[in-house]
């Protein structure tokens, strides 16, 4: 006879087994329930940065064989921030009120039915540090007592950068030369004036001495400037160049993707040079052209007169589009996220970033969706006044303006150097370059006397 103790031991089996098949079979059944219909679909989801600022991030998103009640959650250092139906193959996720300088983990998880699909590999995503507003300052009064100005400048180095404008010196008997200067070379620690000189088509009298508009350097042996005649620097000396279909006029010069030299101006004109021949651009409108700047693949033209519609183009593969022609707006402010105000100055770094600069702040478009401009100064419009703006990164970017205005950016705040400013002042252009900033125009002394004034900001 069996003893007691393994009856009840084999008794007790024989119910556990019966449980734990109970539990087995309604699990199964209830897992069989919630499971989608027909075989689970074997997807990818890839995830990868597009841009970083100081305190954002792009994210791309990618899901092959979508459908309609495909479910993603976004996971920063493993903490879901964000779950969303999406409607697309590919999305771009967006992800703010990050630190600058610092590095996060982000992963996308797909979810149908409450079961994850599938999930992308963990990415890194390091966000830029913020830039210094330590900028020492040191201001140059170029000329005498007649309308000296300087319309451009061009940074190639530290110790090498070009103005360029009108500009009246005194002579070795302290007389002011009553001909125009109209390059300024900076060496690193002063600025030495020269002169250029052209003949007008059909002229058989003497040269006449040129006034610089605008100038665009390629590299130190590639030189552009318009002067009343279009002149460049190979390095060793400057040619002119005549018959230039009104290109000799042009307020700005851009070197596109492409190699084609660009000058834009009054009445809408738009000029290109390329392999020796001038083409004149059709831009649709007689508005003047103010600036013009471009990345890898478009080039951005923008401008406004007399209160007329304000505009921006964009030309690109030779041909060239409207994208804003706003009327009316020159002297209204809507709100942060509305275009408000003339569009005085463009910048952009790549594809991605596109900065507009209007009399009311800087505005910054991001993957050409002009419906949703992120204003990143936004304050008084009577403190700003700003005409241009220019950039080494999202991160380091400067504008100035009236009195003598400079601002920078740092990726987070803006800073105005009030020691600057000066009711006399009136800056017309600034190039940055690394730790150089240079910023020209003139000091306006009564409606007779002008000095060319330039800002050398180092760092």
């Amino acid at each position: 006879m069996e003893p007691v103790f393994i009856k009840r031991f084999f008794s007790f089996l024989n119910r556990y087994f019966l449980l734990s098949l109970l539990i087995s079979s309604i699990l199964f059944f209830t897992l069989q329930s919630c499971s989608p219909t027909g075989p689970i679909p074997t997807r990818d989801v890839e995830l990868s940065v597009s841009d970083v600022s100081c305190t954002e991030a792009w994210l791309n998103l990618s899901v092959n064989n979508l459908t309609s009640n495909t479910q993603v959650q976004l996971l920063r250092n493993s903490s879901v921030i964000n779950t969303f139906n999406i409607t697309s193959s590919d999305t771009t996720l967006y992800d703010d009120s990050l630190s600058p300088n610092k590095t996060y983990n982000y992963q996308a998880v797909e979810i149908q039915n409450r079961r994850v699909i599938s999930k992308s590999k963990i990415i890194t995503a390091k966000t830029m540090d913020t830039t210094s507003h330590n900028w020492i300052f040191k201001t140059f009064l170029l000329g005498g007592a007649q309308n000296s100005v300087l319309n451009d400048i061009a940074i190639i180095d530290d110790t090498l950068a070009y103005a360029v404008g009108e500009i009246y010196a005194y002579d070795s008997k302290g007389n002011i030369n009553q001909t125009p200067f109209c390059l300024a070379r900076w060496n690193g620690t002063k600025w030495d004036l020269s002169q250029l000189k052209f003949f007008p088509p059909g002229s058989i009298g003497d040269s006449i001495n040129a006034v610089g508009t605008s100038i665009f350097v390629v590299n130190p042996k590639d030189i552009w400037l318009t002067a009343g005649a279009v002149f460049h620097f190979n390095g060793n000396s400057w040619t002119p160049f005549y018959n230039t279909l009104g290109a000799e006029g042009a307020i700005k010069i851009w070197r596109d993707s492409k190699g084609d030299i660009l000058f834009i101006g009054r009445n809408g004109l738009i000029i290109s040079y390329s392999n020796g021949i001038w083409r004149k651009i059709e831009s649709g409108t007689s508005i003047k052209l103010l600036d013009i700047w471009g990345n890898e693949s478009d080039t951005w033209i923008c401008g406004w007169d007399n209160f007329e519609p304000t505009i921006l183009l964009k030309y690109e593969d030779n041909s060239l589009n409207t994208v804003l022609n706003i009327p009316n707006n020159n002297l209204n402010y809507y709100s942060p996220d509305v275009i408000s105000g003339a569009i005085e100055s463009i910048w952009t770094n790549n594809l991605n970033n596109l900065f507009l600069l209007t009399w009311y702040g800087l505005y910054r478009i991001k993957n050409n969706n002009f419906n949703n401009p992120k204003i990143l100064w936004n304050g008084n419009p009577n403190t700003w006044g700003l005409s241009k703006v220019r950039g080494n990164n999202v991160n380091d970017i400067v504008g100035v303006g009236i009195y003598g205005r400079i601002w920078h950016y740092n990726g987070i705040t803006w800073f105005n150097y009030k020691s600057l400013i000066n009711n006399s002042y009136n800056l017309k252009s600034v190039a940055i370059k690394g730790n150089l900033m240079i910023a020209v125009g003139d000091q306006y002394e009564n409606g007779i006397n002008n000095y060319a004034l330039v800002q050398v900001g180092q760092r």
